[in-house]
């Protein structure tokens, strides 16, 4: 089954001007400063109160968003909210756009562009992906002893070096590092210390609120010299000076590093779409149809299904995906926040009854009669919530029990929930089920530009952005 184009509903847009309007009249509660040092809550309502703190400041973003101290410095915080699109890159650009031309509103929607890029490129290029998570196995197995206990003190925080234990100390109990530091964390890893990108790229990921596969992945990716071939990202020691206003100055670094070896990066068209028509809009007394909500798209109900009706809804966070990436304990914690939100808000949307599930041999979703036999549907209808053990058996077995002949869902992109689709796809078809992926209105403008570097994609943006009804570009 293709990727449908979802048609553009008049709703949607309205929806996120209503709900930022509605949040943009509130009286801020704290400071700016207050707002980003904070622990992040998982939530849409928490995300929009960050927004709305940042576009005071977001003249002053090309000039103060380099400096690293105080933590806050000039950025917005809204990263944690962009990967698990709690808030989305259209609605942050809009926001931004509105606040006034400039070098920082400009500035900043770049670097919100970076997230939609880093994106679209690695859809093209799934392969990035998968080799770099075989090539973390592998080095975890392999790694020879010295490297192994310079690996060790790194993620320990004892290194020869005192920002590196600094940065790494405030990325394992925050789950937070600004962007600069990311880089200059990544230089000094990949040519000081002499560490495998792969490995850092896999500590980031563990750690960080807002790791996204294509964002951390790729940036790692970029500072090794492998992103634009050739041209690593090298930190220097006055760079660090002046950024930390005079905090750190490492002596030693490598000033003159190699590139790390180079990769096939070949890219693929990206799935073809198949028209959206009215007439495949779930139908209950016809066709039984069902959504499944990730992680990785929390609001389906500011999305183009969000007028469809279903017969039930899902939303199943994998601990096996979280195993694999060995994620820590904050990061599980604040996407169990996320998920809870998104539950909250699918049910006063839809109207529905959360049923939590908390094991994967616990779901027997209080079913009335036996799997195959006809029951009417409920009222009122019921979604599914909870961390399951078995994300493709879980997603099945709701399938079955609510009697679902079709199963629709916001594509997850390439990364861990994405190795799964081919074999849900093949699980739901035994049953009689179809799986019917949908790509955001966003995602299928931009990403089809990302096959090349980011100057060629940003060319583009202002006149793209303008097929929205958002200029300043």
């Amino acid at each position: 089954m293709g990727i449908n184009r979802l048609p553009h509903l008049g709703c949607f847009r309205q929806g996120i001007v209503v709900s930022f309007a509605i949040i943009m009249t509130r009286e801020l509660s704290s400071s700016f400063a207050d707002t980003v040092a904070a622990r992040p809550r998982g939530s849409r309502a928490a995300g929009l109160e960050r927004l709305q703190a940042f576009l005071p400041l977001v003249g002053e973003y090309a000039r103060t968003r380099n400096y690293t101290a105080p933590r806050s410095g000039g950025v917005s915080g809204l990263s944690p909210y962009l990967r698990s699109r709690l808030l989305l890159e259209e609605e942050v650009i809009r926001a931004a756009s509105g606040a006034g031309p400039g070098a920082g509103p400009r500035k900043f929607i770049d670097e919100v562009a970076w997230r939609t890029y880093w994106k679209g490129w690695l859809e093209v290029r799934p392969g990035v992906w998968f080799r770099y998570r075989r090539e973390v196995e592998r080095l975890h197995a392999e790694l020879d002893n010295g490297a192994r206990e310079r690996y060790r003190q790194t993620v320990s925080g004892e290194s020869p070096l005192a920002c590196m234990n600094a940065w790494t100390r405030e990325l394992v109990d925050s789950g937070y590092l600004h962007n600069h530091v990311r880089m200059w964390y990544a230089s000094i890893w990949v040519f000081t210390l002499r560490l495998p990108w792969e490995l850092g790229a896999d500590f980031f990921l563990r750690h960080l609120l807002d790791g996204d596969p294509a964002s951390n992945t790729l940036s790692w990716r970029w500072v090794a010299g492998l992103h634009t071939r050739g041209k690593p990202y090298v930190a220097r020691a006055a760079n660090i000076r002046k950024y930390t206003n005079g905090q750190f100055e490492p002596e030693g670094l490598s000033d003159f590093p190699q590139p790390s070896a180079s990769e096939p990066d070949f890219a693929t068209p990206l799935a073809a779409l198949e028209p959206f028509g009215g007439a495949s809009l779930p139908s209950l007394s016809s066709s039984p149809c069902g959504l499944l909500v990730t992680g990785e798209d929390l609001v389906p109900d500011f999305s183009p299904l969000a007028g469809c009706p279903f017969s039930s809804i899902a939303l199943f966070s994998a601990k096996e995906a979280d195993a694999e990436l060995r994620l820590s304990e904050k990061v599980r914690a604040f996407r169990g926040e996320a998920a809870a939100d998104c539950a909250a808000r699918i049910a006063e949307h839809w109207g529905g009854e959360q049923v939590r599930i908390g094991h994967d041999d616990e779901l027997a979703f209080r079913a009335e009669a036996p799997l195959g036999s006809y029951v009417s549907r409920p009222t009122p209808m019921r979604i599914y919530c909870g961390a399951v053990d078995a994300w493709t058996a879980a997603v099945r077995r709701w399938a079955e029990r609510e009697h679902l002949n079709a199963v629709r869902i916001l594509q997850p992109p390439v990364g861990p929930l994405r190795n799964r689709m081919a074999r849900l796809r093949v699980e739901l078809r035994r049953t009689g089920v179809r799986l019917i992926e949908h790509r955001r209105e966003w995602d299928d403008l931009h990403w089809p530009h990302c096959a090349k570097g980011f100057f060629a994609f940003r060319k583009g943006l202002p006149q793209r952005l303008k097929q929205l009804g958002i200029e300043g570009g």
